[in-house]
C-alpha cells in the first residue's frame, strides 16, 4: 500500500497559499489547476475529478483550498457516483491561528477531520 495522498481539489486562486502543513499528512496532488472553472465548465471538471479519483485510497486526505466552491460539490458527486465513500472520509480543514484574546489571525494550518 502507498503512503497517504492529499488529494488538493483545486489549485489556490491565492498564489500565497501555505499548504505546508498539509504536506504532514502525505503527498499533494492537485486534482483541477486555478484555471479549471467548476462552476462555468462542470463536465471537463467532473472528468479530471473522476480521473483523478481512480486511485483514491480509503487512507487519503480531501483538501480544499481558496478555489471555487462547486469543486467540492463535483468531488462529491464523482465520489458518489463511483462508490469512493465505503469508508469514512478524511479530509483536512484550514484552522485558523487565535491570538491570545481570542481572535483570529491571518495565519493558519491545516487538520484533519473524519466525515463518517
Amino acid at each position: 500500500m502507498r503512503d497517504p495522498t492529499v488529494w488538493i481539489i483545486q489549485e489556490s486562486w491565492n498564489n500565497n497559499a501555505d499548504l505546508s502543513s498539509a504536506q504532514r499528512y502525505g503527498t499533494l496532488r492537485t486534482i483541477l489547476s486555478s484555471q479549471d472553472s467548476p462552476s462555468c465548465a462542470p463536465g471537463p471538471c467532473s472528468f479530471k475529478i473522476r480521473k483523478a479519483m481512480q486511485e483514491y485510497l480509503p487512507h487519503d486526505y480531501i483538501c480544499y483550498t481558496l478555489a471555487d466552491p462547486a469543486g467540492i460539490f463535483l468531488l462529491a458527486k464523482v465520489m458518489g457516483e463511483d462508490n469512493l465513500l465505503r469508508a469514512p472520509a478524511q479530509w483536512l480543514r484550514w484552522e485558523r491561528e487565535r491570538a491570545t484574546d481570542g481572535r483570529r489571525t491571518g495565519g493558519g494550518f491545516y487538520v484533519p477531520s473524519i466525515i463518517a
